[in-house]
C-alpha cells in the first residue's frame, strides 16, 4: 500500500521485474503520483485501487493507523 505519492516513482518503475510481479500479484492501493505504478500494474493485469491518502486525512487530526500483517488488515482510527 502506498500512503502518499512521490515524483521519484518514475525512477523506481524501471527496476521492477514484470515477470516476478505477475507471478506474485498483489492488489495495489495508491494516491497522487502512484497513478504511474497503478497504470504499470494494470498493464500487467494486476488490480489496483486509486484513492485519497489516509495519512493526510487522519494523522493531522490526532488519528492513527495500524497494520496487522498476520491477518492483512489496516485499521484507521480518529
Amino acid at each position: 500500500m502506498a500512503s502518499i505519492g512521490g515524483s521519484d516513482q518514475f525512477k523506481v518503475l524501471r527496476h521492477l521485474d514484470p515477470v516476478v510481479l505477475q507471478a506474485n500479484p498483489k492488489a495495489s492501493f495508491g494516491y497522487s503520483d502512484n497513478t504511474n505504478l497503478l497504470v504499470y500494474l494494470w498493464n500487467l493485469g494486476i488490480i489496483g485501487f486509486h484513492g485519497g491518502s489516509t495519512i493526510v486525512i487522519v494523522i493531522p487530526y490526532g488519528g492513527s493507523m495500524t497494520v496487522d500483517g498476520s491477518n492483512r488488515t489496516v485499521t484507521v482510527t480518529y
